[in-house]
């Protein structure tokens, strides 16, 4: 019976398949989370943190941070309309590019 260890790679960092999919026992279960710290591993509440941290600071958070919207109401959202406009804007100067 193989054994999760055996399932890595040379460099044993990432595994090849999971063993539940080779239908072998795991008996520790990872997952993309941390424990109480829910502004951290949530990537709404990340982003507002971090935009509301660089406002503080006087600074532009997308100096520091990919373009981000945060779109909560769908297409009549103002987030929305700051989005296209912006997805416009670089298709038109990526297109511009390829000319």
């Amino acid at each position: 019976m193989s054994t999760f260890r055996s399932l890595l790679t040379e460099k044993g960092s990432v595994p090849k398949a999971m063993p539940e999919q080779q239908g072998l026992q795991c008996p520790t279960k990872l997952y993309n989370k941390l424990e109480d710290n829910y502004h951290l591993s949530n990537k709404k509440a990340l982003f507002i943190n971090m935009k509301n941290y660089y406002e503080s600071l006087n600074e532009d958070s997308f100096n520091y941070l990919p373009v981000t919207f945060h779109v909560k109401t769908g297409l009549t959202d103002p987030e929305f309309l700051r989005f296209k406009t912006y997805y416009d804007t670089n298709i038109a100067e990526r297109n511009k590019k390829i000319a």
